[in-house]
């Protein structure tokens, strides 16, 4: 089941954030050819990375809605860890290749034009004021709807509004202090900036694709299942990130005597009260087995003879 709030979140936030970041980066070019700063034109380059990654949140939101299939039994929910790894990619990429050219472009003797720097600078202003109205909207909306594509692409804008604010300073620090160098020094920064975040945003998102278990939610669901009568023991909790939900796995130990009959009934139980008290899971598969069974595969476990590597 797809949750329709998120996909509507993702939808608006990837179309909005497309718009609003082309016209930025347009603002930005225009002043970056007048002033021929690099940082400026850096910055620039910035804005055109968040038209790119509100695209794959829009392109991403319309895959992760597709819902489970044979081949996909889980669902497709984790189109949004990929979205969010390709936008990683992309930002730390985009980012090398800044610092690359800002130096290239330093050597190559591109120097800003002093005497544009003073009155371009309130429109560099003007464009950070709108990329923070950009990180607040799509915070609101991964905060309501609970859509990690939109609180990912909100660190975006907030990293794009604090970057260009840093931008800013640069030119009114040339224009009073002649030093060129600044302008290099403030390029680079942000370029480092870039691909940390593009960085960060890989490692978190690879994690999810490569199963990582989630632990705060797994201590949640096998105190919920512990809590339920007739459950013994609860053993192996595992629970998946899957982008838009979760799926949890767990075993039960139940009494040697409980009927299969029984037992599945109590399985059923314990998994609608996991996702009646956690909204956030939608599935729960449980497995379960006799007390004494449980016992025996520990004791073997405890005797046999440990072998050295």
């Amino acid at each position: 089941m797809v949750d329709k709030g998120q996909v509507w979140a993702e939808r608006v936030e990837g179309v909005v954030g497309i718009v609003i970041s082309l016209i930025v980066w347009f603002i930005r070019y225009i002043v970056s050819i007048s002033t021929r700063s690099v940082a400026v034109f850096v910055d620039a380059l910035h804005a055109l990375i968040d038209a790119s990654t509100s695209g794959i949140v829009l392109g991403m939101s319309f895959l992760a809605e597709k819902p489970a299939d044979e081949e996909h039994p889980y669902g497709h929910g984790r189109a949004v860890a990929l979205g969010s790894n390709i936008i990683g990619m992309i930002v730390a990429g985009i980012g090398a290749w800044m610092i690359y050219e800002s130096f290239m472009r330093y050597i190559s003797g591109i120097y800003p034009v002093l005497r544009e720097l003073l009155p371009l600078a309130p429109l560099m202003l003007i464009t950070a004021f709108i990329k923070l109205g950009q990180w607040l909207f799509a915070r609101y909306l991964g905060l309501k709807y609970g859509s990690k594509l939109c609180l990912a692409d909100a660190k975006h804008h907030l990293a794009d509004a604090i970057m260009t604010g840093a931008v800013v300073g640069s030119m009114y620090a040339i224009y009073f202090t002649k030093i060129y160098i600044i302008d290099i020094v403030i390029a680079v920064g942000i370029g480092s900036f870039i691909v940390r975040e593009g960085l960060k945003i890989m490692k978190e998102s690879s994690s999810i694709l490569l199963d990582r278990c989630v632990k705060p939610l797994a201590r949640e669901v096998e105190r919920i299942a512990r809590s339920v009568k007739g459950v013994k023991d609860v053993k192996r909790v595992r629970v998946r990130d899957f982008g838009r939900y979760y799926v949890a796995e767990l075993d039960l130990v139940v009494d040697k005597n409980m009927t299969l009959d029984e037992a599945h009934k109590l399985a059923h139980e314990v998994e609608n009260v996991i996702m009646r008290n956690m909204p956030e899971i939608r599935q729960v598969h449980t497995h379960f087995a006799p007390e004494n069974s449980v016992r025996e595969d520990t004791n073997k476990q405890q005797n046999a003879p440990h072998q050295s590597l």
